[in-house]
């Protein structure tokens, strides 16, 4: 199962932008700056596509997941 996932996510079988926006996510200023950005994003394309898009996995070409933290106050 783990061979059929990580075929899926190869590097070498995204486009050119995605491979270009993932080297870029590797240097420190780049990074640093998609930490503080990207899900500023993410946020408002996410609940227009009921969860399905998101802005960081269409750069990437990766898949994400979002947490939601449910509570119940007893």
């Amino acid at each position: 199962m783990v061979d059929d996932i990580g075929r899926d996510f190869r590097f070498d079988q995204t486009n050119a932008v995605q491979r270009s926006m993932r080297l870029l996510a590797g240097t420190r200023p780049m990074a640093w700056l998609f930490a503080r950005v990207l899900h500023h994003l993410d946020g408002p394309v996410l609940r227009r596509s009921r969860g399905r898009r998101s802005v960081t996995s269409a750069l990437t070409g990766l898949p994400i997941v979002e947490l939601r933290a449910c509570s119940k106050i007893t």
